[in-house]
């Protein structure tokens, strides 16, 4: 019977080992899928950061293109008055002044530049040469 019960004690004894071993193998393996999700979790942070920064500079141009933009209407608008041309612009805000299609469609514009010579004036001889 004392045989009998070590016996018993010793096949306890060994399946209490292989479980251990179990139990040891899988939270080796849990502690590798931990240690994936970690990195996984620092690179979305890192592309999250990257996104950010963009996003940011995004912001930057696209204010620094509204005023060229609105450069770029002032602009218009002087060369238009110089032509003699009146412009509609769009006081919408969703727009930002876009220029729109000359109001003065029914008369012509006052022409400031008759020939070529009034812009460049060269001779045939300077134009050869330039």
């Amino acid at each position: 019977a004392v045989a009998a019960s070590i016996e018993k004690l010793a096949t306890s004894a060994e399946k209490a080992k292989t479980l251990t071993n179990e139990i040891a193998e899988a939270a080796a393996e849990q502690t590798k899928g931990v240690a994936q999700i970690n990195q996984g979790i620092a690179q979305l942070n890192t592309v999250t950061q990257q996104n950010s920064a963009a996003s940011e500079e995004i912001a930057a141009s696209a204010k620094e293109m509204l005023g060229q933009a609105d450069n770029l209407t002032t602009v218009a608008a002087k060369l238009a008055e110089l032509l003699g041309v009146r412009l509609n612009l769009s006081e919408d805000s969703s727009a930002n002044n876009k220029l729109m299609r000359p109001a003065s469609a029914d008369r012509p514009a006052k022409a400031i530049v008759k020939s070529p010579s009034d812009v460049i004036p060269l001779t045939d001889e300077e134009l050869k040469r330039f």
